[in-house]
């Protein structure tokens, strides 16, 4: 894990969702896109709001979105073809966090698929 910037790793701070990405994309070895332009590309298929998001993020959002392990909000679940908010700089919540572990998990055969 890697501090914010060179010679600080704030642990007292909150984790965002894209730090969240960030981590996980690291911790399982995910294969990340080749360029952030190509993760951008990727993710404004299917989230509103890829410009909040980090250049230096989006490969690795775009790597947690395909492995399925991180999602976002819909925004109209009615609409013909429902985008969602990934809303990545918003703190990542326990009850995500968990969810995310377990799907990690799973993947990694440590846990049965229910």
């Amino acid at each position: 894990m890697s501090g914010t910037s060179p010679g600080f790793f704030r642990p007292n701070d909150q984790v965002t969702r894209e730090q969240a990405a960030i981590m996980i994309a690291r911790a399982m070895n995910l294969k990340l896109p080749a360029t952030p332009d190509a993760a951008r590309a990727t993710l404004a298929k299917v989230f509103v709001d890829t410009n909040q998001m980090n250049v230096y993020a989006l490969p690795a959002i775009a790597a947690v979105y395909k492995a399925g392990l991180m999602e976002g909000s819909p925004l109209d679940p009615n609409a013909k073809k429902t985008m969602y908010a990934f809303n990545p700089r918003a703190s990542i919540t326990r009850a995500e966090m968990a969810v995310i572990l377990q799907k990690m998990m799973i993947q990694m055969k440590k846990l049965p698929k229910q």
